[in-house]
């Protein structure tokens, strides 16, 4: 997904950004229909990683 966005807005001839500003991007381009929603969806995605790597298991 982290490269499949900004592949997407280039193709658009949108500039890339921060994940939310692509989102948003996509957003108003009508490719999806809440960056808020895909925001949080990555967030969750991420979540346990990051918490494995905090807590050494």
């Amino acid at each position: 997904m982290n490269k499949r966005v900004p592949a997407v807005l280039t193709c658009a001839g949108e500039s890339t950004g921060p994940a939310i500003d692509n989102f948003a991007h996509l957003e108003t381009l009508g490719l999806i229909e809440q960056a808020d929603d895909w925001s949080q969806m990555r967030h969750r995605r991420r979540r346990p990683a990051r918490s494995l790597r905090t807590t050494g298991t």
